[in-house]
């Protein structure tokens, strides 16, 4: 088994370093992964208009604008109705692990490496290498977020002989965990 993943950024949090350091430790002490693929995390200063999410009769985000209690006003001190507000925020985003994920596939798969594939991911930009390995072989596509599988994953499994896709219940995933110690690693106790 590959597991694709990324080292979390060093800022935040200072005890989920560690942690996920021995998560990896555990996983690869525990035989419970044959490789241990990482790519990285980038952290970025970002800068977007401020919006709330829609009710449920509105189609999507709704930007914010200026209105009482808060009002933006000009040099002059008048208001400024329908100013819009942009915040700065701390973007981390993960790199690599879907490429890592598509190339490991695609490989094995021309290599005759493997006779199936199961993708733990809800991630669309894995659509097209899935649906490439799905031509040649049985794959199939577990969601393990709470989210519904997305469509796009379940229309590059979909007519293809031996594949599938499956939403991975919460209850499954919690009643499955790695025990709390493996080896000399101890489960941290923030988890």
């Amino acid at each position: 088994m590959i597991f694709c993943s990324a080292r979390i950024a060093a800022h935040g949090d200072p005890h989920a370093v560690a942690d996920q350091d021995a998560f990896f430790e555990a996983v690869k002490r525990g035989g419970y992964i044959d490789h241990l693929e990482l790519g990285r995390y980038v952290a970025r200063v970002k800068h977007a208009p401020l919006a709330i999410k829609p009710t449920e009769w509105q189609s999507g985000p709704q930007l914010v604008s200026a209105h009482w209690p808060l009002m933006v006003q000009d040099a002059a001190g008048e208001p400024v109705p329908d100013a819009r507000f942009v915040v700065s925020y701390l973007h981390n985003e993960e790199k690599g692990s879907d490429v890592n994920i598509a190339t490991h596939l695609l490989h094995d798969t021309f290599e005759s490496r493997i006779d199936a594939a199961v993708v733990f991911s809800n991630d669309t930009d894995l659509k097209l290498p899935i649906e490439v390995a799905a031509n040649r072989i049985p794959v199939g596509v577990v969601n393990p977020s709470g989210r519904p599988v997305a469509g796009e994953l379940k229309d590059a499994v979909l007519g293809n002989k031996g594949c599938w896709y499956f939403k991975l219940p919460l209850d499954v995933f919690t009643e499955h965990q790695m025990p709390d110690q493996v080896g000399d690693i101890h489960r941290p106790a923030q988890w």
